[in-house]
């Protein structure tokens, strides 16, 4: 069953809000019906239950990632695909950080999502992994795509956690640094032989 549109969006910006402000702990289904403006029976209603929501929040998270990091037309060729993909996740991190937080947050141990759940995260870093692949082909890289994957990928993540928790580097431009971070990077994974 599947809440209206308006009030889906409200309870999973609540409760991902709530999330990423008080952890798994604080973390209740009366404070997120106060946080969206409607009744915890609603929430039942259209969730099932705590943990249906909690997997709710995460799904969403991971498909509007996968919303923002869709290449432009115009990007046919797999490093501008790759590139395109990169600065999807700091726009998503900046446009929704509590749901960014809750995605790939530590500070969130006690929030497991189900393992179907879990496949949306899976489905979203396997687009991304192919779309590295593809690069991979175009032009060699110095490791396997897997591994230059996972390096953009976490030091992407990195940048964006430093932000996110203010410690980007003072008085830099935080979006050219980003820029410039996943430049650098994708330069070192070329192959020169």
């Amino acid at each position: 069953m599947s809440a209206p549109r308006g009030t889906r969006e409200a309870v999973l910006a609540a409760a991902a809000a709530l999330l990423a402000d008080r952890g798994a702990g604080g973390f209740s289904v009366r404070a997120v019906a106060a946080g969206a403006g409607c009744s915890t029976i609603s929430i039942y209603h259209h969730f099932g239950s705590k943990q249906e929501l909690l997997d709710a929040v995460y799904v969403a998270a991971f498909e509007r990632l996968g919303e923002i990091q869709a290449p432009p037309a115009d990007a046919t060729a797999p490093l501008d695909v790759v590139w395109s993909i990169s600065m999807g996740l700091r726009r998503m991190a900046l446009e929704n950080p509590a749901s960014y937080r809750v995605m790939f947050s530590p500070a969130l141990p006690d929030v497991v999502p189900s393992r179907s759940a879990r496949d949306a995260a899976r489905r979203n870093y396997h687009r991304y992994l192919d779309a590295v692949r593809a690069w991979s082909a175009d032009e060699p890289l110095v490791v396997a795509p897997e591994l230059a994957a996972h390096i953009l990928w976490t030091a992407g993540h990195g940048l964006l956690m430093a932000e996110l928790a203010g410690l980007a580097a003072p008085g830099t431009d935080a979006t050219a640094a980003f820029e410039t971070a996943v430049r650098v990077v994708l330069d070192g994974l070329r192959s020169r032989g």
